[in-house]
């Protein structure tokens, strides 16, 4: 064989046979075609069998998939042929004397190395040149330092025993690979042969890897890559134009997305890979990158009573590496116009305008834009103190924290009332520097689900949550901060505390969410919720006694306040279901959950506890509704009884009539003996 041509397969039904066909249509005959099926899933393995068993010069290798490296690795020691060339299953060969030209050129110079010029096809299928390497237009010899950066090993073809002898392969990366392959090829040449035809085809439309690299682990290698081709580069003088030149190709990818720029995973991985400031990466990626410490997310809804005073409790912290995404949820009120005048001023708000659809759905898009190392919730109706951001960052660092619990205080308008403040760990634990202290769920079991489940009481590690796809709030629902704290506790393998009042609530907004009548139904599904996540991540076992009575508070609490008849029932018939164990009831609970079981209505359970019929703004509406029912209802009631009214009457009328009658009287004789007869016989 002249020439092994090596592809590896992966999922490629849609343009295997074009990128088969371009090979099989060479005018070079003595060719092979080893294509390394990499487990592909689709039809390509179908494809590949239905060529093979019409040209005989067609191996097919099948190897577990391992990704296109290992495949073309394989691929080379299978290799039969003088020279080796590489194509990829959606790519095509574009001239069918391209493989011909270049072996003619290879066999006369004895060559290491011969290329040709790479075009693209875009999306439209049109073929066009690219620019990131010479276009060749004439037979010539050139040295490897004039190749250009070192991409597009495609548009080449290799001395098979040059590869084998100095043990060239492609290194097992999941991005990124080819440019290491070529760069130490290109090192161990001392010319290359140039055809001016071309070549090699490249389809933008599936190739296009850039966008493709989207998890940690792509992302990693794939600057890894770079790190290892600058040292390559690096170790021979005379390509230092080729490694600056592509060091420049290195920033160019750091701010090819705008999302690069907010990415702190790709910006640890840099900092990571570039450790020791080689090549000077440290001093220049703050150009390219812009990561604040903590972003912090702010829902806003008809908060315009409150909200300057909040948002100043946030730009006048002593820490100022922050920035504040606040998402506008619908307000009708004057919010939005007072967030546009902050944005004016504080480059550092960024406002999101959407249609109401609750704080939940708020916060997560907040989620999506945020780009800072930590993440903090904030309502807006309330106030931190000066040094929080400060406090809380300082404790994350220093104990490399998914989550920083702490302290808070009660507000009432511009009282406060710092008694509340309920994780008194400090109190439980006095040796303990919290500084330099972390713990998990585990350490503070009782917390999991008998806790302020508000966010704006953590700080949160980016990473974390975004290494878990179902880490957000439950949208059109009230209450999700419960089940957003319930999965990030659990899962937190390094929890810290500032054992301090940063945050005052404020109690008495009449916009809060959570406090309406008409939420309180709400919290069946977010319990529903908690109980399938316990159960899907093998936590109910474990926590089943906390659960139960988790789930009974949360109910019994909204019964009062919700004053609604029909909560009542749906709550009765919740614990009914429940067919609970009294073992597992916790003395806290056990009165008012046996109340509820007994009590026939709402009236008879609110009057046995001795609650107060108490209405407030909130539930007004739900009143109305309620009236109106009752009104409709008295209103039946009173035709019924009018109608009852006019028939009991007419049977009046009817009976005295009777009475009066001449038959009456004839009979009467009659009825007294037919009542004495009946007397004899029932004796």
């Amino acid at each position: 064989m002249k020439i092994s041509v090596v592809m590896p397969v992966y999922n490629a039904e849609e343009h295997l046979e074009d990128a088969l066909n371009s090979i099989i249509n060479q005018s070079l005959t003595e060719i092979e075609i080893i294509c390394v099926n990499d487990s592909s899933t689709d039809n390509s393995g179908n494809i590949l069998e239905k060529f093979k068993k019409k040209n005989d010069n067609i191996i097919i290798l099948k190897q577990e998939n391992q990704g296109p490296a290992i495949a073309r690795n394989n691929g080379i020691k299978h290799a039969t042929g003088e020279y080796i060339a590489f194509i990829d299953s959606d790519d095509l060969y574009l001239n069918e004397r391209s493989l011909e030209l270049m072996y003619n050129t290879a066999k006369k110079n004895d060559a290491d190395i011969v290329s040709a010029n790479i075009m693209g096809i875009n999306l439209e299928n049109n073929i066009v040149k690219t620019y990131n390497l010479p276009y060749i237009e004439e037979y010539e010899c050139i040295l490897p330092e004039d190749y250009g950066i070192p991409y597009s090993f495609y548009k080449n073809i290799f001395k098979s025993s040059f590869l084998i002898q100095n043990n060239f392969s492609f290194p097992d990366y999941k991005r990124g690979e080819d440019p290491i392959f070529l760069a130490n090829i290109l090192t161990h040449v001392d010319k290359i042969y140039n055809v001016p035809i071309d070549f090699y085809g490249y389809r933008y439309s599936v190739n296009d890897s850039l966008d493709k690299i989207d998890s940690y682990e792509k992302k990693y290698d794939y600057i890894k890559h770079f790190k290892d081709t600058f040292d390559i580069l690096s170790r021979t003088p005379k390509f230092n134009k080729t490694l600056n030149k592509y060091i420049d190709t290195f920033y160019k990818y750091l701010s090819y997305f705008d999302s690069n720029k907010k990415d702190i995973e790709l910006y640890n991985i840099v900092k990571e890979v570039f450790s020791n400031n080689e090549y000077d990466i440290l001093d220049n990626i703050d150009k390219y990158f812009y990561i604040p410490k903590i972003s912090i997310i702010v829902p806003v809804y008809n908060v315009d009573k409150y909200l300057e005073e909040s948002l100043n409790s946030i730009f006048n912290q002593t820490f100022n590496d922050y920035e504040v995404i606040c998402i506008n949820d619908g307000s009708t009120d004057s919010s939005l116009s007072i967030l546009e005048a902050y944005s004016n001023k504080n480059p550092r708000i960024q406002v999101i305008t959407q249609e109401n659809c609750g704080c939940g759905c708020a916060r997560n898009k907040g989620l999506k834009e945020a780009s800072g190392e930590y993440l903090y919730f904030f309502d807006p109706d309330d106030l931190i103190e000066e040094n929080t951001l400060e406090r809380l960052y300082e404790n994350a660092v220093n104990n490399n924290s998914d989550m920083v619990l702490f302290k808070y205080g009660l507000m009432y308008d511009d009282k406060f009332d710092n008694a509340n403040s309920k994780y008194d760990f400090e109190y439980e634990n006095p040796e303990i520097n919290f500084d330099n202290y972390s713990f998990n769920y585990k350490d503070i079991n009782h917390y999991v689900l008998n806790s302020v489940f508000a966010p704006w009481l953590k700080l949160y590690k980016r990473t974390f949550i975004e290494n878990y796809d179902d880490i957000e709030f439950p949208v059109n629902l009230a209450f999700d901060d419960v089940v957003f704290h319930v999965k990030t506790i659990l899962r937190a393998e390094h929890i810290s505390y500032v054992p301090e009042i940063l945050y005052h609530y404020r109690v008495n907004n009449p916009n809060s969410v959570n406090s309406t009548s008409k939420n309180a139904f709400d919290i069946f599904r977010i319990c529903d919720i908690v109980e399938e996540f316990l159960v899907d991540n093998d936590f109910y076992d474990e926590f089943e006694y906390e659960f139960i009575n988790f789930k009974l508070y949360q109910i019994l609490y909204y019964i009062i306040s919700s004053n609604s008849e029909y909560y009542f029932k749906y709550a009765q018939n919740e614990f009914n279901k429940m067919k609970l164990n009294r073992k597992l009831i916790s003395n806290t609970v056990k009165k008012d959950y046996e109340l509820v079981i007994s009590s026939k209505t709402y009236e008879e359970y609110r009057v046995s506890r001795n609650a107060p019929l108490t209405y407030d703004d909130n539930n007004i509406d739900e009143l109305k509704v309620i009236n109106k029912q009752l009104e409709q209802e008295n209103k039946k009631i009173k035709e019924e009884y009018e109608t009852l009214n006019l028939e009991k009457n007419d049977y009046k009328n009817k009976y005295n009539t009777l009475l009066s009658s001449n038959s009456w009287k004839i009979t009467k004789p009659l009825r007294t003996l037919t009542t004495n007869m009946k007397k004899i016989f029932k004796r």
